[in-house]
C-alpha cells in the first residue's frame, strides 16, 4: 500500500491530508455527535480528499442534549466542526459569528479556512485511522474525540475541553457585545510571517512556537496548535468508531474528587493555593465557585473575577484569608481607561467582604466642578483629566465615575505626595473570603480532601476507600458499606474512593449504570493523562539552565540502533546500549508507564540532574513524548557499579540483595501500596549501603535470620558502637561519611514507601551534618 502525506495550508490553517489506495471493503466508520452545550452548534464538515467519498451531509443543527449518529464510508477524510451563533437573514444567507464555512447555507463545501475547533479525520486501510484535534486556525468551543471498539494504535481521547474564550488575548478576541465567543490563531488576527510559517519562516527549524500557541498548547497539550507543530498531536487507531463531542462534560465520580481535590495546587507566579479556591490543576468542584483563579500565561499572574470586573491577585494570606487584588483595567492602561462598560468595585456579594486597612475612592472624569482631593491630567482620547474623592458621592457634571478602593496606606502616601494615583491603584487593595476554612482543617485532619458542595452551598469533605463523611461535623469516618465496586483508587491505606452515592436496597438498571460509569471514569482518565503529560512538560520548562538536553523518540531510536543491544532490565523498564552523534556512547533508560501525577519521572529528572558525583552516572538527556519517556546516562564500559565494590567476584553479587533485593518490597509485596519513585530510593539505599558495607562474606540474600540480613548487620553493628568493623584503615572525617551513607540509607530502605524520604530530601540529608540526622527505625 502507497501512502502519500501532505500538509495543505490553506490561509495558513493547518490541515493533514491522507491520500491512500484504500481498501473498499472495509466496514464503514460510525460517527455520533453530540451537542452538551447549552446552546445550538451547528455542525459543519469538509472533505478534504477529492478522490474520497462525500460525508452524506455537510451541515445541520443539534440542540442542546441532541445526538446524531452518521454511518460513512472508511474512505472518507476531512473535517467536522461546531459553528455557533447562527441565522438566517431576510434573503436567506446563512451566516455564522464563529465557524463560518462561507456558502451563505447551512451546507458547506469546498475547502475554506475555518477559524474554529476542527476534528480531522484520515484513514489509512489497513494500518488503521489517524485523527486529531486543531486550533490552528482558532477555537471557538470545547470539543472531543472519543474512540471506541478500536484494536489497534494508540485509540486515546484527545481534544480541548478548556474554555479559552475567557482567557483569549485581546488581540485574538472574537466578540459578539461584551462576550468573547471565540479567539482567533495569532495567524489569522496579526497575519505575520513567523505566526502563519510563510516566506522566511516556511519550514520546522525556522517556523518555532510562539507565546500565542503556547497559550494553546498550555490549556490543550494534545491539540495542534501552529503549523508545525510536533507529530504526538496525531492518533492512531485500528478499527473504531468515534463520538464527537462538543462542549464534553468529563463527569468525576467522588472518588476520583477525593484523588484530585488532595493534592491538586493552582500555582501561577507567584501564588501557590489550595481549597478554597479552584482553577489550574484544581477541578471546579475542589473550591467555591466564586474563588475559581486563572493563570495568564504570558504574564505569569493570577486574574480572579468579581462581580463583572477583572483584577490581578497581587498575594494571598490563606491565615486570615485575605486577598491583594488590583483591577486589571488599572494595572494594564492606567486610570483614564477604565473599562467600558464602567463598573464599580462592588465587594458586599458572596464569596468577598471588603478588608477593614482600604479607603474607597471615587475617580470622576472630566468633572465642572472642582471639589476634589485631587485633580491629575489624561492622556486620553476619553478624557482630559480624573479627579478623585473619597466619599461615596458621585459628583454631578461629570462624564463617568468610578468606584474602587485602595489600601489605607496607600491613601497616605497618596495625600502627602510621596505615591502618585497610578502607583496607589496598582498596588490594589485587600479583600477577606467568607469560606468556612474550620470545616476544611477538620477535614483535613480526619484524612479527607476538601472540595465544594454548590447544591448546599458549603464546605463538602472528600474521603479515602472504606471512608464516608459526615454531613454533620464534614469529617471522615469509617464506613459500614463496602467501598464501590467501581473504584478506580489505589488499595492501599490512602486508598481513592468516597461513598457519597446513596444505596437503596433495590438497585435497578445495576448493569447500566456500572458500565455508563465505568464509561466516565475512562474519559476521565484520558483527560487526566492528558493533564499529567501538561504538569510534566510545565515542570520541565521551568526547570531552567539545570535541565539536561531533550531528545526526541525518534533520536531516542536512532541512538540506540533501534533498541538493539539491551544490557538489562530494571524495576521501571529496559537499559539499552546506545552511541550520541558525537560518538559518545550511553546506557537509554527506558521508562515504562508512569503512575500518579507523573512524579516518577519528575523525580528522577530532577534529583539525578542535581546531583554531582565520581561514583553517580551524569544524567545527560531525557525523551518525553507523551508516554514514550527514557532516561540517557553516561555509560560505564566496564560493568555495573557492583562489579568495583567486592575485592573478589561471587555469583551472589549478581543476584538480588535483601529481603526482595535492590528491588522495593512493594514490588512483590501490594499491600505495602503500589510502585512508585519511592522504589527507587530503595533501590538507591541498598547500593549506598552495599557500596559502604563491601562485605563479601555477608549473604545479602534472602536469609531466615536478621544476623545474616546485610541492612540488619548495618543496622546492628552501628547502633552498638557506631563502629562498621570494616577491615581497612579510615580517616575520622571518612568515617563520619561512611556513617552519613549508612543512616541516610537506612531511611531510604523503610519497609513503608511513605517512611523513606524523596530524593530531594536524600540529597538535603547528604549535605548537612551528622548530628543533624536521627537514626532511623530499624526496617522491618
Amino acid at each position: 500500500m502507497k501512502i502519500r502525506v501532505a500538509c495543505i495550508c490553506q490561509f495558513n490553517n493547518f490541515l493533514l491530508g491522507w491520500v491512500v489506495n484504500s481498501n473498499t471493503s472495509a466496514r464503514p466508520w460510525m460517527f455520533t455527535i453530540v451537542n452538551n452545550c447549552s446552546y445550538t452548534v451547528w455542525p459543519g464538515v469538509l472533505t478534504t480528499d477529492e478522490t474520497s467519498q462525500s460525508f452524506p451531509t455537510t451541515g445541520f443543527s443539534l440542540r442542546p442534549s441532541e445526538s446524531t449518529s452518521i454511518s460513512i464510508p472508511r474512505s472518507w477524510r476531512g473535517r467536522i466542526w461546531g459553528r455557533t451563533l447562527c441565522t438566517q437573514d431576510s434573503s436567506g444567507n446563512f451566516s455564522c459569528l464563529t465557524g463560518d464555512c462561507g456558502t451563505s447555507r447551512p451546507e458547506c463545501s469546498g475547502n475554506s479556512s475555518i477559524q474554529a475547533t476542527l476534528a480531522e479525520f484520515g484513514f489509512n486501510g489497513d494500518l488503521g485511522d489517524f485523527y486529531d484535534v486543531s486550533l490552528v486556525g482558532g477555537y471557538n468551543l470545547p470539543l472531543m474525540i472519543f474512540p471506541h471498539g478500536g484494536t489497534g494504535g494508540d485509540c486515546n481521547s484527545t481534544g480541548c475541553v478548556a474554555d479559552l474564550n475567557g482567557d483569549c488575548p485581546s488581540e485574538l478576541k472574537v466578540v459578539n457585545g461584551s462576550e468573547t465567543v471565540a479567539c482567533k490563531s495569532a495567524c489569522s488576527a496579526l497575519g505575520e510571517p513567523q505566526y502563519c510559517c510563510t516566506g522566511d519562516y516556511d519550514s520546522p527549524a525556522t517556523c518555532q512556537p510562539t507565546s500565542y500557541s503556547q497559550f494553546f498548547k498550555t490549556a490543550c497539550p494534545t491539540a495542534y496548535t501552529y503549523t508545525y507543530d510536533d507529530a504526538s498531536s496525531m492518533f492512531t487507531c485500528v478499527d473504531v468508531d468515534y463520538d464527537i463531542t462538543f462542549c464534553p462534560t468529563l463527569s468525576t465520580s467522588p472518588d476520583q474528587l477525593y484523588e484530585k481535590c488532595r493534592d491538586a495546587v493552582f500555582k501561577c507566579g507567584n501564588i501557590s493555593i489550595g481549597y478554597p479556591f479552584s482553577g489550574g490543576d484544581r477541578d471546579p468542584e475542589c473550591g467555591h465557585p466564586g474563588l475559581e483563579l486563572h493563570c495568564d500565561v504570558f504574564t505569569n499572574t493570577t486574574k480572579i473575577e468579581i462581580v463583572g470586573v477583572k483584577y490581578e491577585v497581587l498575594d494571598i494570606h490563606h491565615e486570615n484569608r485575605i486577598l491583594r487584588i488590583a483591577r486589571e483595567d488599572f494595572i494594564k492602561n492606567g486610570s483614564c481607561h477604565p473599562q467600558i462598560p464602567i463598573q464599580d468595585s462592588i465587594l458586599n456579594s458572596e464569596p468577598f467582604v471588603l478588608g477593614s486597612g482600604n479607603t474607597n475612592l471615587t475617580l470622576s472624569y472630566d468633572c465642572q466642578s472642582s471639589s476634589s482631593l485631587g485633580i491629575f491630567p489624561c492622556n486620553s482620547s476619553n478624557y482630559n483629566n480624573v479627579s478623585i474623592t473619597t466619599d461615596n458621592i458621585r459628583p454631578d457634571g461629570c462624564s463617568a465615575n468610578v468606584r474602587v478602593p485602595i489600601l489605607q496606606s496607600s491613601w497616605e502616601r497618596l495625600r502627602n505626595d510621596s505615591l502618585d494615583l497610578e502607583e496607589a491603584l496598582e498596588t490594589g487593595f485587600e479583600v477577606q473570603w467568607k469560606e468556612d476554612t474550620e470545616a476544611c482543617r477538620k477535614c483535613n485532619a480526619s484524612g479527607g480532601a476538601c472540595g465544594f458542595d454548590k447544591s448546599n452551598n458549603q464546605t463538602f469533605c472528600y474521603c479515602p476507600s472504606g471512608f464516608e463523611s459526615s454531613p454533620d461535623s464534614n469529617e471522615c469516618h469509617r464506613s459500614l458499606l463496602p467501598p464501590s465496586p467501581t473504584n478506580t483508587g489505589n488499595n492501599n491505606t490512602r486508598g481513592g474512593s468516597k461513598s457519597k452515592l446513596k444505596l437503596t436496597p433495590i438497585i435497578i438498571g445495576m448493569n447500566v449504570f456500572v458500565w455508563f460509569k465505568g464509561k466516565l471514569i475512562s474519559n476521565y482518565l484520558r483527560q487526566r493523562k492528558m493533564n499529567d503529560d501538561a504538569r510534566i512538560e510545565e515542570f520541565i520548562t521551568k526547570f531552567g539552565h539545570f535541565a539536561p538536553k531533550r531528545y526526541s523518540y525518534e533520536e531516542i531510536k536512532k541512538m540506540t540502533n533501534k533498541f538493539n543491544d539491551k544490557l538489562g532490565q530494571g524495576g521501571f523498564g529496559s537499559v539499552y546500549k546506545g552511541k550520541l552523534s558525537n560518538g559518545h556512547l550511553v546506557a537509554v533508560k527506558f521508562l515504562s508507564e508512569t503512575k500518579g501525577n507523573g512524579e516518577d519521572f519528575m523525580n528522577e529528572v530532577a534529583s539525578i540532574s542535581r546531583t554531582s558525583h565520581v561514583n553517580i552516572v551524569t544524567l545527560l538527556g531525557f525523551c518525553f513524548e507523551r508516554s514514550k519517556r527514557a532516561l540517557i546516562y553516561e555509560f560505564m564500559p566496564k560493568g555495573s557499579l557492583d562489579k568495583f565494590i567486592y575485592s573478589q567476584g561471587s555469583d551472589n553479587q549478581s543476584r538480588a540483595r535483601g529481603t526482595a533485593g535492590y528491588i522495593a518490597p512493594e514490588v512483590f509485596f501490594r499491600n505495602l501500596g503500589g510502585v512508585s519513585h519511592k522504589s527507587d530510593v530503595y533501590s538507591y539505599g541498598m547500593m549506598v549501603l552495599e557500596m559502604v558495607g563491601g562485605r563479601k562474606n555477608i549473604n545479602v540474600e534472602v536469609s531466615q535470620t536478621s544476623e545474616t540480613y546485610f541492612p540488619s548487620w548495618i543496622y546492628k553493628h552501628l547502633d552498638q558502637s557506631m563502629n562498621l568493623n570494616i577491615n581497612e584503615e579510615r580517616t575520622k572525617e571518612a568515617e563520619e561519611i561512611t556513617k552519613k551513607l549508612i543512616a541516610v540509607s537506612l531511611w531510604c530502605i523503610q519497609t513503608n514507601p511513605l517512611d523513606r524520604p524523596s530524593m530531594a530530601k536524600v540529597i538535603e540529608m547528604l549535605q548537612g551534618s551528622l548530628q543533624s540526622l536521627e537514626l532511623p527505625p530499624r526496617p522491618t
